[in-house]
């Protein structure tokens, strides 16, 4: 199998006209010894940054603004983190 499994569940619930929240729960384990614990991390880390990146866009596009990604914003792993 592969090293490293990741399972979540989520839901979006509207609080209000216009408003809502979105939760989510993730489970991240890695068979890898020695190592599990920070390839567990590193994955967490990124799914976060991926997250905050699609809310930010999510936003922009909502009040039409540009939704390009700052490009001052530096890469880790493949993911930018502001």
């Amino acid at each position: 199998g592969l090293p490293v499994r990741a399972r979540g569940t989520g839901a979006i619930v509207e609080l209000a006209a216009r408003t809502s929240r979105m939760s989510l729960t993730w489970r991240v384990d890695s068979i890898l010894p020695v190592w599990g614990g920070r390839v567990e991390r590193l994955f967490a880390e990124q799914v976060q940054i991926a997250l905050e990146q699609d809310h930010r866009f999510t936003l922009a596009a909502l009040r039409g603004a540009d939704p390009a990604p700052d490009p001052g914003a530096s890469v880790v792993h493949g993911a930018t983190r502001q």
